[in-house]
């Protein structure tokens, strides 16, 4: 004991709190408290054999401890001890004892009140909450968001695929019309560039694309080239040079068309 006095004294309080709990709170509240008007029934059988078993078990361990002394990791540790002996038993009865006289002191102080008392099924109690929560709406929400997006680009891709050469015409007119609008503000030329795309996208997709065997391999011809430039030129040149290239085209290819969006509406 001299060398595990900690442990010794945490399983004396272990001791002092389970008396105080269990043989003197629990009874003497039950039998002795307020009436709540619960008419008490007789318990199930399986309650009943289990509370059997417990209490035959407490009565053998009780009068034979050896069979629990036996089973313990180092029996050796306890070969030589006796538990009936004088000293224990008086031990024992002492804090018993001075527990009992605590109780009645302290009896006001610990009636028992309407709490909830936590246990270790709080953390997966509210751990579920927590996760129920997750899947319902983070991870629901991101998961529609995913099917959403999958659906607007199917939807797009079919819309497009329908008549490709005005698609992209119609895409290229909108940010145009935004540009325009951008530096602008509501005008006259604005207003009417919108009309004339708001009649394109009612009109859409209009008569099928004309497939021209000739036209359709001049432009392949020409990607592929410009593609093989790009293979080319571009390891010699540095990414800020590349970005400035095509921000260059992009910017001019707009202004050439808000030029003539402008034209078309004068």
């Amino acid at each position: 004991m001299a060398n595990n006095a900690p442990i010794f004294l945490m399983l004396e309080a272990a001791a002092v709190g389970t008396f105080l709990s269990v043989g003197l709170k629990l009874p003497y509240f039950a039998f002795f408290g307020k009436d709540a008007g619960i008419e008490a029934k007789d318990p199930p059988k399986n309650m009943l054999i289990g509370m059997g078993i417990a209490a035959f078990l407490c009565i053998l361990l009780g009068v034979y401890p050896s069979l629990l002394y036996n089973i313990l990791p180092y029996p050796e540790a306890v070969a030589d001890y006796a538990p009936y002996a004088p000293a224990h038993v008086i031990g024992s009865l002492q804090l018993l004892l001075f527990t009992y006289f605590g109780f009645l002191l302290l009896k006001k102080k610990l009636h028992p009140e309407n709490t909830i008392s936590l246990d270790t099924d709080w953390l997966y109690r509210k751990g579920g909450v927590l996760f129920a929560w997750f899947i319902n709406n983070p991870l629901a929400r991101g998961a529609q968001w995913t099917a959403d997006v999958v659906i607007e680009v199917k939807n797009f891709a079919a819309w497009f695929s329908k008549n490709p050469v005005e698609a992209l015409g119609i895409i290229t007119d909108k940010i145009c019309l935004f540009v325009l609008n951008i530096s602008q503000g509501s005008s006259t030329v604005g207003q009417t560039a919108e009309d004339i795309l708001d009649d394109r996208l009612r009109q859409y997709p209009g008569e099928p694309v004309r497939r021209d065997p000739i036209g359709v391999s001049v432009l392949l011809g020409m990607i592929f080239l410009f593609a093989y430039l790009i293979y080319v030129v571009v390891p010699y040149l540095s990414v800020y040079v590349v970005i400035a290239l095509v921000m260059v085209f992009v910017v001019s290819g707009i202004i050439m068309r808000i030029m003539e969006m402008k034209r078309s509406a004068g």
